[in-house]
């Protein structure tokens, strides 16, 4: 199999990488140049998907989407059970919150980061995303009392999906008075954060201390550029 991402540090390249290492799937990572991205030979493997990561089976077969790719390399591997559920119950929890992800806090992490980066200025997607991903983490904290992981006592992929979904709004919004009050989702977070897979794929994930406040770039105050000072050449003696 072949992983294909544009840049190691993708986001939704976690995801498959993760699962990857907890597998020992033999996968081969690809990272893919603009240069060949730009050929019509990778264009037609891509077709009319055209984002990444993407997974290509031995028979050249082609998966898309992180979370799909992420539960194929899952279901490939002896690890199955321990990642997708060892019962109708737990498989039908972990799909849950698979779901939680892909449908809630991964809605928010576009407006958060366009802004916090300076992609964008839209203070009112910003301010919903904010108050929608903070929602996300209540329902979270909720269900992890007194838990370590949220379905079956250990790490699945309910945990790899909501963490990598979560990574940016740690370390741009959900800053140490609001992890105060959510007290085991931020424990949650740190625990995922420290395995070594996840470490492996997505190095150390750091929280903010206080929320990163994007700005209006459109705004900032105008510098004016000075004049350049000519230089005379010396006279020729």
């Amino acid at each position: 199999m072949k992983l294909y991402t544009n840049a190691p540090g993708h986001i939704l390249y976690f995801i498959p990488a993760i699962v990857a290492q907890l597998t020992q799937a033999n996968v081969e990572v690809v990272v893919v140049s603009q240069e060949t991205q730009d050929t019509p030979e990778f264009k037609a493997k891509r077709g009319t998907h055209g984002k990444f990561p993407m997974l290509e089976l031995a028979d050249g077969s082609m998966i898309y989407e992180s979370m799909a790719i992420g539960e194929y390399i899952a279901r490939s591997s002896n690890f199955s059970g321990a990642l997708l559920g060892r019962s109708a119950f737990e498989e039908a929890e972990i799909s849950q919150w698979v779901m939680f992800a892909a449908t809630g806090n991964m809605q928010h992490i576009g407006p958060i980061y366009r802004n916090t980066w300076n992609i964008e200025w839209n203070p009112e997607s910003y301010a919903a995303a904010i108050k929608g991903i903070k929602e996300q983490m209540k329902i979270m904290n909720d269900r992890l009392a007194g838990k370590s992981f949220l379905v079956g006592g250990r790490m699945t992929y309910a945990d790899l999906t909501n963490f990598v979904s979560l990574i940016l709004p740690f370390a741009f919004v959900l800053d140490a008075g609001f992890r105060k009050a959510m007290p085991n989702v931020s424990a949650w977070f740190d625990r995922v954060s420290k395995q070594s897979a996840v470490m492996n794929v997505a190095g150390a994930c750091k929280m903010c201390e206080k929320p990163l406040k994007p700005m209006d770039i459109a705004n900032l105050p105008k510098v004016e550029a000075k004049a350049a000072v000519a230089v005379e050449e010396p006279k020729k003696e």
